[in-house]
């Protein structure tokens, strides 16, 4: 479960990284679609996470919500919850009552906030012409980006965006291991009706969890 959240954290945040060597019409068109997001105080997102390994023939299906405040962080699934409050990280999986807090990198953590990551998509990747394809009736833009670091773990990532409202539906990352991890945006709400203290760690909503301190 622990790897799944990591892969999950890393998926919605450094697979919206774009690069230096770059097609003037992808940046065009990823600027539109990603206007809102970063200058928006507030963010609401449900997902579709979908996990595939080629090597074993094993998927996975997982449901989620992950709402933004600049640096800091929430993510709801099935089985964990995940905050970062600017200063620590709590990951509490439901299963096993357990809430994890750790004083995470900084740095790090800004990386896998999507907002933060969406003001740095125009580094660190090759990107070339956009494709127009029909997915679900719809015609979308088809971005792959490809990595500059050849020791990156993924070898692509593709953001699939809708041409007629200018909003990224899909994101996916290729790994080299055989995995491709897609996320699918099934509802984006910026300006979300949200407050500060809602990104404020409450220990009274897990009375009962065991608590493992790592700080």
């Amino acid at each position: 479960m622990k790897k799944t959240l990591f892969l999950l954290i890393t998926l919605l945040s450094a697979s919206l990284y774009l690069s230096a060597q770059v097609d003037a019409k992808a940046i065009e068109i990823l600027d539109k679609a990603t206007k809102d997001i970063k200058s928006a105080t507030f963010t609401n997102t449900d997902f579709t996470m979908h996990i595939n390994n080629a090597q074993n023939k094993a998927s996975q299906k997982m449901q989620g919500n992950i709402r933004t405040h600049k640096e800091k962080m929430m993510i709801n699934t099935a089985f964990a919850e995940i905050l970062y409050d600017g200063k620590f990280q709590y990951v509490y999986l439901k299963e096993a009552n357990e809430l994890t807090i750790s004083e995470a990198n900084a740095e790090e953590l800004k990386q896998f906030n999507p907002t933060y990551v969406l003001n740095t998509y125009k580094k660190n990747y090759r990107i070339p012409q956009p494709a127009i394809v029909v997915e679900n009736n719809q015609q979308v833009y088809s971005i792959d980006l490809y990595p500059e670091n050849k020791n990156e773990t993924y070898f692509r990532i593709n953001i699939k965006i809708r041409i007629d409202k200018n909003q990224i539906v899909n994101i996916s990352t290729f790994e080299k291991s055989g995995i491709t991890t897609s996320i699918e945006l099934t509802k984006m709400n910026v300006n979300a009706s949200l407050l500060a203290s809602d990104f404020i760690f409450d220990a009274k909503k897990y009375p009962k969890a065991e608590i493992i301190d790592l700080r």
